[in-house]
C-alpha cells in the first residue's frame, strides 16, 4: 500500500512539473524581441525606411534595397493586408535554428486582414540581439 502511494505522489509530482516546463516562457526569446518587432511594424506603418532599417544589423541594413523599393514594398503589403493594428501582436513561440538563430514568431491584426504570421529572427552578438529578418505573412 505505501509502495503505490509513493508511485502515485510520483506520478504527480512528475506530471505537474512537465505541465509547469511546458508553460514556461521560453529562456533563448531575446529580452527586446517583443519591442523590435512592434518597432519594425511601426516603421513599415510610418513607411519610414531609415527607421526600419536601424532595427536590423550593421551590416545586413545595406542589404535591404533602396528606400524607394522598402516604399514599393510597403505600399504592396498596405493594399494586400493594410495597416498594422497598433498594440494587436501576440507572440507565439520561439524556434532556434542549429547555427544559433532565434526565430520569435507572433501574430497580429492589420486593417484588412486579421490573421498575420510575423516572424522576426536575432542572433545574439557580443551580449545583445541583433535582427537579421524579418517576414510577414497570411496564415
Amino acid at each position: 500500500m505505501k509502495s503505490t502511494i509513493i508511485i502515485v505522489l510520483a506520478i504527480i509530482i512528475m506530471s505537474t512539473l512537465s505541465i509547469l516546463t511546458a508553460c514556461s516562457e521560453p529562456t533563448g526569446k531575446p529580452g527586446n524581441a517583443d519591442e523590435m518587432t512592434a518597432g519594425l511594424l511601426g516603421a513599415v506603418n510610418d513607411v519610414n525606411f531609415n527607421k526600419y532599417r536601424s532595427y536590423f544589423a550593421v551590416e545586413l541594413q545595406d542589404q535591404l534595397g533602396t528606400e524607394q523599393e522598402f516604399i514599393e514594398e510597403v505600399s504592396l503589403l498596405k493594399d494586400t493586408y493594410g495597416e498594422y493594428v497598433t498594440d494587436s501582436m501576440s507572440y507565439l513561440g520561439i524556434e532556434t535554428t542549429e547555427d544559433g538563430q532565434i526565430k520569435v514568431n507572433y501574430t497580429a491584426e492589420f486593417t484588412i486582414v486579421s490573421d498575420i504570421q510575423i516572424q522576426t529572427t536575432f542572433e545574439k552578438r557580443d551580449g545583445e540581439s541583433v535582427v537579421v529578418g524579418f517576414w510577414l505573412e497570411r496564415q
